[in-house]
């Protein structure tokens, strides 16, 4: 399938620019060189937009990563520490600390508290660029975050104009603790879940990848679902550091997960092969 964000969404029009990095021979902070072949998509905005009105997409997300170990992971970075899955573009600054901040396309503004202590930033357009990455990603299907105050944040997303699936707000979970709340931009899937109280210790989480049991932020990126082109060329690539592949729920297609205490990265990447329909049904 080709699942990739639409940036002409919001009457865009695009170019293609063949970016020639296959045989550039690149460092960045003692990495040896990075080969890269990526396609810069080049988005004109023709219109402007104050709110989501079904049409905003996630343009950028910014780590404390260091951007080695991304490499390190087989990700194609670039030397001032930017990648792009699909058609988010991923900042890693090295400072630690996970997700310090995102930026929405399709605002000309936007409450830069939407996230709480991450900030958020708005842009109408933004060019993005597709890179070929030897772990064999080519999109970006989901991302999940926990939050402390799980009904303020999706408040703030309500005024914001940017609605939860089905307009169902956030749904309580089994066992009576937390709530999930699920918002589409563009094609990619944000699940956000948190606590039903907002003074409750997360040190009381379960043990799942997507419950922290400490938190240094009220906002954290606990998970990605990339989607790869070839499961057996990631399995070689990532080796230990990525868990038993595995047929996924989705029909035809196999996952295989990289939790962040084998990677270094902010959040457990759950890589699922590609295949035939919509990855969410």
């Amino acid at each position: 399938i080709t699942y990739m964000a639409q940036l002409g969404s919001c009457g865009t029009q695009q170019k293609r620019i063949r970016i020639l990095a296959g045989h550039a021979m690149t460092a960045l902070n003692g990495v040896a060189s990075r080969p890269a072949l990526c396609t810069a998509r080049v988005s004109m905005p023709t219109t402007m937009l104050t709110s989501a009105s079904g049409s905003t997409s996630i343009a950028e997300l910014k780590l404390g990563d260091d951007p080695n170990l991304w490499h390190a992971c087989g990700f194609a970075v670039s030397p001032n520490g930017e990648t792009w899955l699909g058609s988010v573009k991923i900042t890693l600054t090295g400072e630690g600390g996970g997700l310090l901040a995102w930026q929405l396309r399709g605002f000309s503004q936007v409450d830069p508290d939407l996230l709480e202590d991450v900030q958020t930033r708005a842009t109408a357009g933004e060019d993005s660029v597709v890179c070929e990455h030897r772990n064999g990603v080519t999109q970006l299907g989901e991302i999940v975050l926990y939050a402390q105050n799980i009904d303020q944040i999706v408040k703030r997303f309500e005024l914001a104009g940017i609605r939860t699936h089905g307009q169902a707000g956030s749904k309580e979970l089994k066992g009576g603790t937390h709530k999930l709340a699920t918002f589409y931009f563009d094609g990619v899937r944000l699940l956000i879940f948190g606590p039903i109280d907002p003074l409750f210790s997360p040190s009381q989480n379960p043990r799942i990848w997507m419950f922290p049991k400490h938190m240094e932020k009220r906002v954290v990126l606990m998970g990605w679902l990339p989607v790869v082109r070839d499961m057996a060329v990631l399995k070689s690539l990532l080796g230990d550091k990525a868990g038993v592949v595995r047929d996924a729920r989705q029909k035809g297609r196999q996952i295989c997960s990289m939790p962040p205490e084998r990677s270094g990265l902010t959040g457990t990447f759950a890589f699922l092969s590609d295949g035939a329909g919509h990855i969410f049904g």
